[in-house]
């Protein structure tokens, strides 16, 4: 088969030729056919349970890719005109549910279903159908290897086609050859498309005639025929939403509808049926035909076009659960403006189509529709549809709300349109449910008849509200003139009739015999006044005091009720609200603002924080603590409230439901006014309690909802914990030597952080002297926050529990030698104590293994950290030391929290026995797990005291990757002599109190008291030199040196073994005078030269004397003592030999030589000696600056 051209365009007469053979034995008569086919995908719907399929050929047939048809339903395929070409029932559909239909010559053809119900649906899924054309149907003699060329003119049309050519010949010798097809694609020649929309006037107004003109273009290169359409379309705000829960039947029908519409779109927002049950949610157009059967649903956000000016949504229920039902905010209608069946456009030129369009008030949309029967196969299909938006200026009048304002009620109306409103009519309304009317049973051995009149002096119109109608007959809605307002009939509910005008309103009922018929009337509206407002230009919004004298009730504003105004949206034009009072309390819990609150409040400052809710002031209360329950408290109606009572209730919800009220104050709230109000509660037992707050509990103020004036909050009572008490002391002594104190490399331990992790190593490496001996070591384990449960489990709540380990030390089991623990209010923290005397080296390392406790597979415990404390003797100085421990958790939070004051979050440690407080170097050292550290308050929340001194923020970092603060402070200026007192105390943060060391550490002081000398030395003799060594603090001392140097020179050095503190000894050394007469010899004493001795004052180790050589004969008694440091006898300065006395003089010979008589020599050598002892005096003085000088200086 050849099709000529090979590429035809649409619309182009092509020739196809069929070469046939006769490759037989004989000659026959053969039957050929030629035949054109072409699939197309079906891209229609369903509407009113009929889908329709337009074409042109000659023949067609359908594929459904799903038919289901239920046993009581069937499925028709009839012609345009309802004739019924073909069915299908649940028999003919047994089998594969994909199937093509037969073929149907027709040009249109209609897929009806029947008998769908929601249970049994019907489901015809169409995908797409064939169209049949026939080129050539003939007969051909052909002899045998006679070959004939048969041909026929086709119509090409856009897109792929398959020529089937086929043979039928009687006794055929190869039936396999008889059929040839050729796949052929017609490229498109044609493209018109919608180019512009303009209009006139080009900004419009309400009621305007505009003018609209659409300019058209055809792209392709040959001529395009087709239906060109304009529509105006327009969005309307209107809200439906049904019940969402039913104890009765309950039925009801809404309409939508706009007059002169071709269509109408309802917008569902939600459809919630899907549950098991008897109801329905159908859609129905004018003419009430089911388009849209929603009862079994579940789809959000759904359109549903209805053909003509009106769509009903009727939904019923009777039985089985409540489904959710459904919710509408808007529809949509279009108005045909315009359609042109046959708009001709020559390739490549341009034409205008004009419409007439009666505007209206709001945003409308034009569009212009090319080809939209889609018989034009085009180049491109995407440039058919064109938008215009255009808004018509006019008003919109909005109902916006019912306020209080300068003590009157007020309605407030504004207009959100483009363009001023005049002569607005507000009509206020207010509903009555004093006077239901059940009319009974009406019908077949029941009243057929029945009237009743409803009537309201003030009134100025009135409607009735339906809970429940099902009327076999007729009910109409009569005003006071008589005349029918309104006909109901059928059944519904929650329903409401038109407004009557005037002051009465009638309802009449006419009931047929079966079914019986009945009406429920639950309420009415009347309107009690009537204003008129002269203007409301755009954007603004006009107040209106009401008289309204009914006290609490439901309010309802309508702007333009009669409708005289053509507005932009007709759907927000009521505002409902139910005026007076409404005492409210939130119930929301404790928030961040509430922390905010209390924070200010403590803290003396003014606060416009008013969270809605109620709160306690103490997270934790505990017993004995005055706690402040505040609520904030709103007015939400409109109405003032007057003075009400608002009163504070506990009870024991653990023990029993006896409530109590503890504390009340009167107060008063204007409209949407707040206050936060504090009712006071001191818990004297722990529990649970229910704590109530209520306004008007005596109920004596009407309000809007009398449901919202209770709010409950229970509050855990806890024992007094976190509070403070008295480390234990362990141990005190007194040593020659020093205490180590480290955390090593702790790190910390979480059970959030690292809940299945088992195990802490802590490694220690601390420099202990080679000559030293460990007197104690011990290893101490900080842990907290150890429970079984957790706070989430409901089956298994968090309660307190020690925690259960195994400690290592250098690889040695080692048992708690003491434990101490604290629990606060879930929870257990605490120190275990381990005795690793006979274990420490001074590098060392500690294995932790958590056992428990644990929740499922977590571990309930943290480990902040180890600590090991070394003392060792040694030579060192003396050192007095307190050990005291324990685990003490404290937490002060007065303002919020526990509720505990820093006084009773104190403390103590105590170090008994009598000091010594001179010559003193006192330490306190403190170890504090979680001390310091606070996210929320921030650090340093805390204090130290020692005796009568105290420092704020002692405690402030964390130690290493440790959650353990370390203190050290000297105490030495604030001991007392007796009992020294340490104080730590929390204000604010959290801590847990493990550790205070007190180490006083007495120095020794080494000093030369004494250094004797001969008065004067004869040259060439040995003279022994004694000097005194003491030791005048308060601390021994162990071997140390003293050397004697002679101007400078070394010339011993004598061990002394060691000195008790108040010892002195003898250190001594011969010297030997030099053999020249007038010189001076200087000699130098010093204890602890090397510095080996830490000492009390390392500035009095010295002393030295000055010796003046003589001749033979004056120098042989000992003189004064030398100078220098410490308290020795000697006199101040260098010291010269003056020689001695003359025999028999009145002087007295202390320190000189021997008594005797008078001898002029001597006398002169004496006064010459004397003279000479000045200038040595002077000389040595001014040396003994300069020396020191140079030393110190």
């Amino acid at each position: 088969v050849d099709v000529m051209p090979q590429h035809p365009y649409d619309d182009e007469r092509a020739i196809v030729a069929a070469k046939v053979r006769n490759q037989g034995i004989r000659p026959d008569l053969v039957g050929i056919d030629i035949s054109e086919y072409q699939t197309v995908n079906y891209t229609g719907s369903e509407y009113g349970g009929v889908r329709m399929i337009t074409h042109t050929a000659e023949e067609v047939r359908v594929h459904f890719e799903k038919l289901v048809v239920p046993g009581v339903a069937r499925v028709d395929i009839t012609d345009g005109d309802g004739m019924v070409l073909h069915s299908y029932d649940y028999d003919s559909t047994a089998g594969s549910e994909s199937r093509w239909s037969p073929w149907f010559a027709e040009p249109v053809i209609r897929v009806v279903s029947i008998g769908s119900t929601t249970s049994n649906p019907v489901i015809t899924w169409i995908d797409r159908y064939e169209c049949r054309n026939t080129l050539v149907s003939d007969k051909l003699h052909l002899d045998v290897n006679e070959t004939a060329l048969v041909t026929a003119e086709w119509n090409a049309t856009t897109g792929d086609h398959t020529i089937l050519s086929t043979l039928d010949s009687v006794g055929d010798l190869d039936e396999e050859n008889n059929a040839i097809a050729k796949t052929v694609y017609v490229s498109p020649s044609k493209d018109p498309a919608a180019i512009a929309i303009t209009t006139d006037p080009e900004s419009p107004e309400n009621g305007d005639c505009v003018l609209v003109n659409v300019s058209l273009a055809n792209h392709g290169f040959k001529p395009s025929r087709c239906a060109v359409e304009v529509w105006n379309y327009r969005d309307e705000n209107h809200t439906i939403e049904t019940p969402h829960s039913f104890d009765d039947r309950y039925a009801h029908r809404w309409t939508i509808s706009h007059q002169g519409a071709d269509f109408i779109y309802v917008h569902f927002v939600r459809v919630s049926t899907d549950v098991i049950g008897d109801h329905t949610l159908r859609v129905y157009d004018r003419n009430d035909t089911l388009i849209a059967d929603l009862s079994c649903f579940s789809i959000d956000d759904v359109w549903i076009r209805a053909v003509g000016d009106t769509a009903v949504i009727a939904f019923d229920y009777n039985s089985g659960a409540s489904p959710w039902g459904f919710s509408v905010d808007k529809y949509m209608y279009s108005k045909l403006l315009k359609r042109e069946d046959d708009a001709s456009l020559d390739a490549g030129k341009s034409g205008h189509l004009n419409a007439a369009w009666n505007a209206t008030t709001g945003e409308h949309t034009i569009v212009v529709v090319v080809d939209p029967d889609d018989m034009v196969k085009e180049i491109r299909e995407d440039n058919n549809v064109l938008y215009k938006t255009i808004t018509v200026s006019g008003p919109d009048l909005v109902a916006q709300d019912i306020v209080f304002q300068n003590g009157d009620v007020c309605a407030v109306v504004g207009n959100a349109g483009i363009s001023a409103a005049e002569d607005v009519t507000l009509c206020m309304v207010t509903d009555c449910y004093d006077e239901p009317i059940d009319s009974g049973w009406l019908g077949k051995r029941y009243p057929h008849e029945i009237s009743r009149t409803i009537h309201e002096p003030d009134a100025e119109r009135m409607r009735v509200h339906f809970e429940e109608m099902r009327m076999n007959g007729y009910l109409y809605i009569i005003n006071r003139s008589g005349d029918v307002v309104s006909v109901f009939s059928g059944h519904n509910s929650d329903i409401w009739s038109p407004w009557v005008h005037g002051n009465s309103i009638t309802v009449e009922a006419h009931a047929n015999d079966n079914p019986l018929s009945k009406f429920r009337i639950d309420r009415y509206e009347y309107g009690f006044e009537d204003a008129i407002i002269d203007d409301i230009d755009p954007g603004e919004s006009v107040t209106l005091p009401i008289a309204w004298w009914g006290g609490t009730g439901n309010i309802t504003a309508i702007a333009d009720p009669d409708d005289e105004i053509i507005e932009g949206d007709e759907d927000n034009n009521e505002y409902s609200k139910w005026v007076g009072p409404d005492i409210f309390i939130d119930q929301k819990r404790l928030s961040i603002e509430w922390d905010e609150y209390f924070d200010k409040k403590c803290e003396g400052e003014d606060t416009d924080i008013n969270p809605h809710g109620m709160a306690c002031s103490y997270e934790y209360p505990t017993i004995g603590h005055e706690c402040l329950i505040s609520a904030t408290i709103e007015n939400r109606g409109i109405l003032p409230t007057g003075e009400f009572k608002v009163a504070l209730y506990v009870n024991r919800s653990d023990v029993d439901d006896v409530e109590k009220m503890i504390d009340s104050m009167i107060t008063e709230l204007d409209p949407l006014k707040k206050t936060t109000i504090d009712l006071h509660w001191t818990p004297d037992v722990n529990g649970t309690y229910d704590v109530t707050i209520r306004t008007d509990p005596d109920n004596e103020i009407a309000e809007l909802d009398e449901e919202n004036n209770n709010r409950t909050r229970e509050v855990e009572v806890y024992k007094q914990r976190y509070m403070g008490g008295m480390l234990n002391t362990y141990q005190s002594g007194e040593i020659n030597g020093d205490m180590i104190f480290s955390l090593g490399d702790s790190s910390y331990l979480g059970s959030e952080d690292h809940p299945h992790t088992s195990t802490l190593t802590v490694n220690f490496d601390e420099e202990i002297p080679d000559d030293a001996r460990i007197e104690l070591a011990r290893l101490y384990l900080y842990w907290a926050f150890s429970h079984t449960g957790d706070d989430e489990d409901e089956d298994d709540p968090s309660k307190s529990a020690p925690l259960d380990c195994e400690m290592k030390f250098n690889g040695a089991v080692v048992p708690i030698d003491k434990s101490y623990t604290s629990e606060s209010f879930t929870s257990m923290h605490g120190t275990y104590c381990y005795d690793v005397t006979d274990l420490a080296c001074g590098t060392d390392a500690a294995t932790m293994t958590r056992k428990g406790p644990c929740h499922y597979s977590e571990y309930k415990s943290a480990i902040t950290g180890m600590g090991l404390l070394i003392i060792y003797e040694d030579d060192s100085e003396l050192m007095r030391y307190w050990i005291a421990e324990g685990g003490i958790a404290q937490w002060s939070e007065e303002e919020r929290g526990s509720g505990l004051s820093p006084e009773e979050c104190t403390v103590g440690a105590l170090f008994e026995e009598e000091i010594k407080t001179t010559m003193v170097n006192a330490t306190l050292y403190t170890v504090l797990p979680y001390g310091g550290e606070n996210d929320d308050r921030g650090k340093g929340l805390n204090r130290l005291y020692f005796n009568d001194e105290k420092w704020d923020g002692a405690w402030q970092e964390y130690e290493g990757e440790s959650k353990i603060t370390f203190g050290e402070k000297d105490v030495t200026d604030y001991l007392v002599h007796k009992d020294n007192l340490a104080g730590i105390q929390d204000r604010g943060d959290f801590m847990i109190v493990a550790n205070a060391f007190l180490c006083l550490q007495y120095p020794p002081d080494l000093t030369v008291s004494d250094i004797s000398k001969p008065y004067a030395a004869v040259v060439g003799k040995e003279y022994l030199i004694n000097a005194t060594i003491s030791n005048t603090a308060n601390g021994n001392v162990g071997r140390f040196n003293v050397t004697f140097s002679v101007n400078g020179d070394l010339q011993k050095i004598v061990a002394i073994p060691g000195l008790a503190s108040g010892e002195s000894m003898n250190a001594s050394f011969l010297w030997h005078s030099p053999p020249t007469v007038g010189v001076f010899e200087r000699i130098d004493v010093e204890v602890d030269p090397d510095e080996s001795i830490a000492e009390w004052d390392e500035d009095n180790n010295e002393r030295h004397i000055v010796i003046t050589v003589v001749e033979s004969g004056t120098g042989d008694a000992p003189g004064p003592g030398g100078s220098g440091g410490g308290s020795g006898g000697g006199s101040g300065g260098s010291e010269n030999v003056k020689g001695y006395l003359m025999k028999g003089t009145m002087f007295g010979t202390k320190g000189g030589g021997t008594g005797g008589e008078f001898s002029l020599l001597d006398y002169l050598i004496r006064s010459g000696l004397s003279l000479a002892g000045v200038i040595i005096f002077l000389s040595g003085y001014l040396y003994e600056r300069g020396s020191f000088s140079f030393r110190y200086g």
